[in-house]
Formats: structure tokens, sequence, C-alpha cells
């Protein structure tokens, strides 16, 4: 039976025991599961929300893209109608007559490339969006200002990214050009509202390298922890001294 192992090395132990779990914690709670792959290539029918069609495959975010920018301008046309009488501010009366031009542009394209492509478009804002516009009708002076920039400001903002997604991503060549035409009725959209000096600033959020930066921080602290703990134990470990054999004349070892 062998000899229970002294403390020091049953502390080294357990601390690289630790160290490999902490690391293990770090990096499952730091970095989400990976996504989903994407479906790339032609599809030869519907599957799994792809569809063939004579301008490429169009897929599920070609399909919610067209959807969102049709339902922003539901909500956001009679908001800007609505500012042009109630806004407080001349640049927020500027903004939203600008806003009303560019969607009602933008609305016959919307419907032609949906209705080619077999989307079926709302006809209503969504629930939260039409609580947006009531919010509004209940306010007057610089509150409304305010609230209707914002509003608009975030709408856009979300509806632009979505816009971007399917730039980066879609194959079907009748959604790239309505989506071009789209992002630039949103960015300009964004800047306007901007420069009226209303829009609250965004809250600000961790980036991915800064992220990574925390999470890799912490597991060199803990590694050194445990170097540090390593040696401090090999320094406490008593040392072994070998028997001291004396021998005598005349006899043999």
């Amino acid at each position: 039976m062998l000899p229970d192992p002294p403390r020091p090395v049953r502390l080294n132990a357990v601390l690289a025991v630790a160290t490999g779990l902490a690391m293990m914690a770090l990096a499952w709670f730091s970095y989400p599961p990976a996504a989903t792959p994407k479906r790339s290539g032609a599809s030869t029918g519907s599957d799994g929300g792809w569809s063939a069609t004579s301008y490429g495959p169009l897929g599920p975010d070609d399909r919610a893209m067209l959807v969102a920018v049709r339902q922003a301008a539901l909500w956001q046309v009679p908001l800007g109608q609505q500012a042009q009488r109630m806004a407080d501010a001349d640049a927020v009366r500027a903004a939203a007559d600008t806003l009303v031009t560019a969607h009602s542009e933008l609305a016959g394209p919307i419907r032609a490339t949906a209705g080619q492509l077999g989307v079926v478009l709302p006809s209503l804002p969504t629930p939260e969006q039409q609580a947006w516009m009531a919010e509004l009708s209940g306010e007057t002076g610089a509150d409304y200002d305010w609230t209707l920039v914002n509003r608009l400001h975030s709408g856009a903002t979300a509806t632009a990214a979505q816009v971007d997604r399917v730039l980066s991503i879609t194959q079907n060549t009748l959604v790239r050009a309505v989506a071009v035409r789209a992002a630039d009725v949103l960015n300009g959209q964004i800047r306007n509202l901007e420069s009226t000096g209303l829009v609250a600033p965004a809250p600000a959020q961790p980036s991915e390298g800064r992220a990574y930066s925390t999470v890799l921080g912490m597991v060199v602290l803990v590694a050194a922890l445990c170097v540090f703990g390593f040696f401090r134990a090999a320094r406490r470990q008593p040392r072994r001294h070998r028997p001291m054999i004396l021998t005598l004349p005349g006899m043999r070892s």
C-alpha cells in the first residue's frame, strides 16, 4: 500500500484542479454558443424557410426585412405627418417632413418586390409600434419633440441594422436592390433626427474585444495564483535526508 502524499502535494493538486475548472467556467460563460450556420447556395424548393425564385434563393431574413421596412412606414409616416402639425421645434418638423417623403417613395418598391417574390406584407404596425403612436398622441411641446425624435431614431436604427444584415448575406437580386434603397432612406432618417440635437445617447455596450481581454486577464490571474501556491507549498515541504551509515574497519558494507 502506497503512503499518502504529503500535504503540500495534495494542496498543489487541488490548486491545479481548481485552475482547470475556473478556466473552463470562464470560457463557457463568456462566449455564447456558436450560431447555426446560415444556408448558402440556391434552393430547389421550399426548405426550412428558403425557396427558389428566378432572382435567386429567398430566405427568412429576406422576407423579414421586407416586412420590417413596410411596418416601419406604417407607423412612422403617420407620426411624421402628425409632427408637422404638433412639433414645437422647426428642426423636428423638417426631419419629420423628410421622413414622410422618403418612406412614401420607398413604399412602392417594397410592395412591388414583395409582390414579385410572394411575400405577404402587413397592413398594420406591430402592437409595440401602435403603443408608441398612442404615447405620442398624449404629449405636447418639448416633451412631444423629445419623445418623437427618440422613438423614431430607435425604430430607424433597429430597422437599418436588419437591412444591413440582409445586404451582407442575401443572394436574391431583387431583395438586394430594394435593401440598398431602404438603407439610404433609413440612414438619412437617422442623420436628420440626430441633427435635431434631441437624440439621447445610447448606453455603452461592452465590445467583444473588451470582453475577451477581461476573460484573458482573469485566466492569467488564476494561473498566477496557482503558480504562487505551488512554489509556496514546495518551499514548505521538508527535505528528506538519507540516513548516515557508519562503516567500521574490518566490516563489509
